[in-house]
């Protein structure tokens, strides 16, 4: 029963007294029974408590092996990196427009938005219209009337 797991790790096995009742054999020989499945260690005894299935690292497949990574790492030149990344940009469907966008730390945050305010305030239009497609003539003059200029 052990050895079909009907008994498994840690279940109580039937004390010797309804061993022997149950099979009809003396307790004499019930106790040889348990003596030698504890020598082959598959049961133990527990004192004042009876006999219990034992653990047995032989019943189990030993563990796998533990896979080596591979390494990931190797030695690469800025000029190798560089052309791995565009190559990689040439093989999406997509552009990552993101890639130009420099970092907000870098930018004169304040000044933009003072300039953004001051055009969306002062010129007739609060900004809503498109541009002439040849651009903004009164600006490029320096006689737009707003005298909005963005200089950063």
């Amino acid at each position: 029963m052990i050895a079909e797991e009907v008994l498994r790790i840690g279940d109580k096995l039937p004390s010797v007294r309804v061993l022997s009742d149950e099979y009809g054999i003396s307790m004499g020989t019930a106790f040889q029974a348990y003596y030698h499945l504890e020598g082959r260690g598959l049961i133990e005894s527990r004192p004042k408590s009876g006999y219990y299935v034992r653990f047995n690292h032989r019943r189990f497949p030993e563990l796998p092996e533990p896979i080596q990574p591979e390494a990931l790492s190797h030695e690469v030149s800025v000029k190798e990196m560089i052309a791995s990344i565009y190559t990689d940009i040439a093989a999406t469907s997509e552009m990552n427009f993101a890639l130009a966008v420099p970092d907000p730390s870098l930018l004169p945050a304040a000044k933009i938005t003072k300039s953004v305010v001051y055009a969306l305030r002062n010129t007739k239009d609060h900004c809503i219209n498109y541009e002439h497609t040849q651009g903004n003539v009164e600006a490029a003059k320096g006689n737009s009337k707003t005298g909005f200029q963005l200089g950063w």
